[in-house]
């Protein structure tokens, strides 16, 4: 190898190496501006208070004379579960491969909330109590697994609370909360997606199949974020690509604002035949 091939070769890995330093450093960067982008979430989150009169106001009042937990403290939940994961996913010193599945997780609470969030007042209260049933459809089917026997008291406690909610309302009954299909969990992802970032409405959706296939060990998607095929079976000793995992973690905590965002206007928001006067006095 003559000088030149030499020292072609040397300024070929000297670019190599100031291009994943700059990787680096725009991954820290990325990091640091998605904590700061939590910690106002976090605090706008714990601010936001349903407005008297309002359209949410309205859907937690069909809830209140069961004593039934609204459907504002479920999307709350959900976003505050959403907080905690990011922040989990948010390795110290370095991310791991299980940075990816909590924010598997932290994807799948920020689309729930949002799917909480209907746009009908109808439609909304349907969606909480459909939760509502399906959480309780999944502690039954816990019991029956851990202790061996059925107690269907506390489904038909349920039911009853559930026909007292609907009663009042048109087009609402018992069969259309307990009925039906329940949605997968990835139309719900696909619908955040795009009601959340409208200019590329399939980012999140895609942050989320990453997250998946990384979960259930994809060898291909491994190695494209930086994970060897060789320890894919050791998930302890996977090596993650730093500057890929910032650049997917910050893009989940912006659409993660942007959902708590939607929750607060959500909260806040009247009656469009209601003027801030009528508000103050219902």
């Amino acid at each position: 190898m003559d000088s030149e091939d030499v020292d072609a070769a040397w300024f070929a890995g000297f670019l190599e190496k100031e291009r994943k330093k700059l990787l680096q450093i725009h991954g820290r960067e990325e990091m640091r501006r998605g904590r700061a982008a939590l910690i106002e979430a976090s605090t706008t989150l714990d601010a936001i208070v349903i407005a008297p009169g309002g359209v949410a106001a309205s859907i937690d009042d069909a809830f209140a004379p069961t004593a039934t937990l609204p459907p504002s403290s479920l999307i709350r939940t959900q976003l505050r579960l959403a907080l905690h994961y990011l922040q989990t996913a948010d390795g110290d010193p370095a991310p791991s491969l299980s940075s990816f599945v909590v924010l598997r997780v932290a994807i799948e609470c920020i689309a729930t909330g949002c799917w909480l969030m209907a746009s009908s007042r109808r439609e909304a209260i349907l969606r909480a109590l459909k939760r509502m049933w399906w959480d309780t459809q999944n502690a039954a089917d816990m019991a029956v697994v851990a202790d061996g026997r059925a107690d269907p008291s506390e489904l038909q406690a349920l039911k009853d609370r559930l026909t007292a909610i609907v009663g009042p309302m048109k087009r609402l009954d018992l069969d259309s909360v307990t009925g039906g299909q329940r949605p997968r969990l990835s139309g719900a992802v696909r619908d955040a997606s795009r009601s959340l970032r409208e200019e590329n409405p399939t980012a999140l959706k895609s942050a989320w199949m990453l997250c998946a296939a990384l979960s259930h060990g994809n060898i291909p998607v491994s190695a494209g974020v930086g994970i060897a095929p060789s320890l894919i079976q050791d998930p302890s000793q996977h090596l993650i690509d730093f500057p890929a995992f910032a650049s997917v973690w910050s893009l989940v905590v912006d659409d993660f604002s942007t959902a708590v965002r939607m929750f607060e206007k959500h909260a806040t928001v009247q009656h469009k035949h209601q003027g801030p006067r009528d508000a103050a006095s219902s």
